[in-house]
């Protein structure tokens, strides 16, 4: 398993969207959902995320590793955003530090999500 199936293991959802969405399943009569489909309804978006992913990358060029603050000031978006981003799986972490590259290529294969 790669490190971003790994991470893709880790995706937090929303339940109320997960239920919303198995109800509309439920009363269509469908069985089953892709996994990757009901991903995309359910899991929260992060805003504008190419123009975040954007400033990752310009921001990869200075550093490899920061603390969320540094990541926060540099995507231009709150802590709390941050810590957000960070509790639904979707910033790599190496130990205390935010992993830049690691991030990117988790948001570069999560483009599908987005």
């Amino acid at each position: 398993m790669t490190q971003t199936e790994a991470h893709i293991l880790t995706l937090r959802i929303d339940s109320k969207k997960a239920a919303e969405t198995a109800a509309m399943l439920l009363k269509d009569d469908i069985k089953t959902m892709d996994v990757k489909q009901f991903l995309a309804f359910t899991v929260p978006k992060i805003e504008n995320w190419q123009k975040q992913l954007d400033r990752l990358k310009e921001y990869s060029q200075v550093r490899e590793f920061c603390n969320a603050s540094e990541f926060s000031t540099k995507l231009g978006v709150s802590r709390t955003t941050t810590n957000t981003w960070k509790n639904l799986g979707y910033i790599v972490y190496q130990g205390t530090k935010i992993d830049i590259k690691g991030t990117i290529q988790l948001w570069e294969n999560l483009r599908w999500l987005f």
